[in-house]
């Protein structure tokens, strides 16, 4: 078997030049990084992590938490773990896990400790405030963690989110430009505070510009396509006259309002236009094209696994606070 020995030795650096090449934090010069790293490719080197891990008391896990696989977009998840698993350093393993599956009151709570025990750090792409519980827990385990995609009030705990009022408003905005002046929505869930939080700036925005919100044209959905297509089948029988343009609290739901609209012979965007939010990779690819709300999803997860790799330095990152503007992508679904 090869050994790290071996590897320094073949690209003539000491043994420790070796160690430090393979930690991705490590001061070790780019070129001496690279020169080792293709040695050890050549020689079929692989890093004992078990033995490195009992020296520096390290699993070379992070965890990855969502508020419920169930109540999570397919789209949005699978987008998010893709861009936090970009960032992640080649030796790290990466664990996605449910919050809603951890029972932090009572027996369980030792069980739960050995689960996160396993972790060198966690990420918490939370949604709703029914998350905080966990978050706080894990906090007083002394755990380092990222709280990422909401904000949240606690200033001891490094929190990565998204200004979603930023890009609500340009869409309002925008919907004034193109003369709209009915909106009708299909919401997410209402335990979500994203969701509650996005329909109180677009009624707060649109009353601002003078467009009119229809009551009977509002629907909740769950962030799924199937849930926005019965949403928009709704409205669509709840209205003799619908608005001009729909807006949805994803783009999945988006996707399933134009289908609805199609069986229906509505004319997406020429009767109505369709709105969603997100911006995920295959928006641009519908027909029409979707006009949504771009969530930095690349620039979160590149920050909050930054501060990670910081904490578990024990490097203290700049601030407890990052926000991040959200902004509109106008494409061909709205007129």
């Amino acid at each position: 078997m090869v050994t790290s020995k071996d590897v320094a030795k073949a690209a003539n650096v000491s043994h420790m030049t070796v160690s430090r090449a393979f930690q991705p934090n490590s001061s070790i010069k780019k070129d001496t990084r690279e020169k080792v790293l293709a040695v050890a490719k050549k020689l079929n080197y692989i890093p004992n992590y078990n033995a490195k891990s009992l020296v520096m008391n390290r699993n070379f896990s992070i965890g990855l938490f969502f508020s419920s696989m169930e109540g999570t977009s397919e789209v949005f998840l699978g987008d998010l773990v893709n861009q936090i698993y970009q960032q992640l350093p080649h030796n790290y393993l990466l664990s996605v896990n449910s919050i809603d599956k951890m029972n932090i009151n009572g027996a369980k709570n030792s069980l739960i400790e050995a689960v996160i025990g396993r972790f060198d750090g966690v990420i918490i792409a939370t949604q709703s405030e029914k998350d905080d519980a966990f978050i706080d827990y894990l906090h007083k385990l002394n755990l380092p963690i990222v709280v990422m995609n909401r904000y949240i009030e606690n200033t001891e705990i490094y929190n990565v989110s998204t200004n979603e009022s930023v890009g609500i408003q340009e869409m309002v905005d925008y919907l004034v430009e193109c003369g709209i002046k009915t909106v009708g929505t299909i919401k997410g869930f209402s335990s979500f505070s994203s969701a509650k939080k996005r329909y109180q700036k677009l009624v707060e925005a649109c009353n601002h510009a003078g467009i009119t919100i229809v009551h009977s044209a509002i629907e909740e959905g769950k962030y799924t396509l199937a849930s926005g297509y019965e949403a928009m089948k709704k409205i669509i029988a709840n209205n003799d006259v619908l608005p001009e343009v729909i807006v949805c609290g994803n783009d999945d739901m988006a996707i399933g309002a134009i289908k609805a609209c199609n069986e229906e012979r509505y004319l997406v965007p020429n009767e109505l236009a369709i709105i969603g939010f997100d911006d995920t990779n295959y928006a641009k690819y519908m027909n029409p094209a979707l006009t949504t709300i771009h969530k930095p999803y690349r620039e979160m997860a590149q920050k909050s696994m930054e501060i990670l790799l910081d904490l578990l330095e024990e490097k203290a990152p700049k601030k407890y606070k990052y926000n991040i503007d959200s902004g509109l992508i106008v494409r061909d679904s709205v007129r």
